[in-house]
């Protein structure tokens, strides 16, 4: 399946990560990925990765669970061409990030899940 040029330029500086092999399961998942219109599964991915059939089922599977790569080495690659990207040339690069989605709840997590009851509180004390 081909890609566009600039999805084809990120994708090939992701390669060193990969093998061979698992280089092209990689773009074609991402492909996969993109294209499907669903819940992305591996199993869901896997018509729109694949749509030719040029590889087996269980090499999608076998991509995560058993495939010669880290995500660390993925994401520190991928984190280097980010800010080589957006600031080549300056020492400083700003994010700003929004958590409102992210779980905040746990033992770990000071006053997670913390709420007042207003029928049951009064003046005095808080429920």
């Amino acid at each position: 399946m081909s890609c566009i040029s600039t999805l084809e330029g990120l994708l090939l500086s992701l390669v060193p990560v990969f093998t061979s092999p698992s280089a092209d399961l990689f773009r074609a998942l991402v492909v996969g990925w993109l294209l499907c219109p669903g819940r992305r599964t591996v199993s869901a991915l896997i018509p729109f990765a694949d749509p030719d059939l040029l590889h087996a089922h269980d090499a999608f599977h076998r991509f995560f669970r058993a495939a010669v790569w880290t995500v660390a080495h993925l994401f520190r690659l991928w984190a280097t061409l980010l800010v080589n990207t957006l600031a080549p040339n300056d020492p400083e690069l700003v994010l700003a990030t929004d958590d409102t989605v992210h779980k905040k709840t746990g033992r770990k997590v000071d006053g997670a899940k913390w709420q007042r009851d207003a029928v049951r509180s009064t003046g005095t004390r808080t429920v």
